[in-house]
């Protein structure tokens, strides 16, 4: 006879049956009750890291009855996940990642996991004032910036050596020497995005001309206006005072001549305010010029006395036009004008006697009448008497003359500051003494 018993073996209902001595298990009818969840577990990258994308989320998943897994991106959409559990972030666009993974296994025992990622495939943007291979001039201030929201490091080095810097940095080159200057700079994020950057930059001190008045020079104030009186012999030079003189290529110059006919104006973009009737040709500076200089473009006679501009610039080896320069003299190449009382002219003599007072008065006036002269120096005088000339004797105040009756002769002229002499003059007299 059999007996059947029903046995709880865990959570595992058995059949067995007893033969003789001997008890048989028919496993065919065991049935098995699955509780626990699949294992889910992070395998690289970690938790709440910054990431590139295209990179590999590795997951590990377990359990003997699995089912399915699938997962969810911001919970926005979800996907299937195969064997071997791995997510592929290659076209994920920049920002934050939230994952959602849910393993489900035969006896839909769930497993639900959550894990952060940042994903930053913007290398760091590198930003450099000045431009690149730009002239810089002492004083000019060089910025090196790194823009990136997960920033790791950053270094730059200049002709070579190098130092981090984790904010903006601003160089002041007023003490930097002329020269070229290599500037590199390294940045490199948490994700492991990379950038690099060179730039060069050349410093030179800017060239400045300055043009120097020779002698005859004098100064004298007009106006309340310190002005600078020069001749025709007095000699202009125009140099770099200071600076990278090999950065200048070709010097101009100009004059405004109160008689000049013609108008006049620079090469490049140095056509500037002309004057009519004033300004002449720009002109390229090779050596020390004056009023007087044949090569000038102005006639001998329409280099009137009077006031002058002189405007300068030099042209660099980079293209630029410096800024134009103006330097104001007044041109006196002309000596004084004399009068003489009572006034007589050669031929045409006038009665005196030996009462007659002589008067000379000179005045130094530049030809242009438009400004005063450079300054009356001196009168000088001489005269015939009928029979030879008296020495030449420098005007001091009134005189008489004495001697036989006859036809005399005064010449006279005076001189300026500058040593300029008028033409001489001639005043002719029929002296009676009585």
């Amino acid at each position: 006879m059999n007996k059947i018993a029903v046995i709880l073996i865990s959570i595992t209902i058995v059949s067995c049956a007893i033969i003789g001595a001997a008890l048989l298990i028919n496993s065919d009818n065991f049935v098995y009750l699955d509780s626990t969840p699949p294992s889910i577990n992070l395998i690289s990258p970690a938790n709440n890291s910054i990431i590139q994308a295209s990179t590999i989320i590795d997951l590990q998943i377990s359990d003997s009855h699995l089912r399915f897994v699938e997962y969810w991106i911001n919970n926005e959409t979800n996907e299937l996940l195969e064997l071997p559990f791995d997510i592929n972030t290659m076209d994920w666009t920049d920002g934050a990642k939230e994952i959602k993974i849910i393993a489900t296994d035969e006896e839909s025992n769930t497993a639900v996991m959550f894990y952060s990622f940042i994903i930053d495939s913007m290398s760091p943007a590198i930003i450099v004032s000045p431009d690149n291979n730009s002239l810089i001039r002492p004083g000019d201030i060089i910025t090196l910036n790194v823009l990136d929201e997960n920033i790791e490091s950053s270094n730059y080095s200049i002709n070579g050596s190098y130092l981090d810097f984790s904010s903006q940095m601003t160089f002041e080159t007023d003490d930097w020497s002329d020269g070229c200057y290599n500037i590199l700079i390294n940045a490199i994020d948490k994700a492991g995005n990379k950038a690099i950057t060179y730039h060069n930059f050349t410093l030179s001190t800017q060239p400045i001309i300055t043009l120097t008045i020779g002698s005859p020079q004098i100064l004298r104030t007009i106006d309340d206006e310190s002005i600078i009186y020069v001749n025709g012999s007095t000699e202009f030079n125009i140099f770099s005072s200071s600076g990278n003189a090999s950065e200048i290529s070709d010097i101009w110059f100009r004059i405004w001549n109160p008689g000049h006919p013609f108008l006049g104006e620079g090469p490049g973009v140095h056509a500037q305010v002309i004057v009519k009737g004033g300004w002449s040709s720009w002109i390229n500076y090779e050596s020390n010029f004056s009023f007087s200089e044949p090569e000038l473009p102005l006639t001998y006679d329409e280099r009137y006395d009077d006031l002058h501009h002189i405007e300068y610039y030099y042209s660099d080896i980079y293209g630029h036009n410096n800024t134009v320069q103006t330097l104001s003299v007044i041109l006196d190449k002309y000596g004084p004008d004399t009068q003489i009382t009572p006034y007589a002219e050669e031929n045409y003599p006038v009665d005196i006697n030996s009462n007659t007072v002589f008067n000379m008065t000179a005045e130094d006036w530049t030809d242009g009448s438009s400004s005063p002269g450079v300054g009356f120096n001196s009168t000088w005088y001489r005269i015939w008497n009928g029979s030879y000339w008296s020495s030449w004797i420098k005007y001091t105040g009134n005189f008489t003359l004495s001697g036989p009756a006859g036809l005399y002769y005064i010449e006279y002229y005076s001189v300026d500051d500058f040593g300029n002499m008028e033409a001489i003059r001639r005043a002719d007299y029929n002296f009676n003494p009585n």
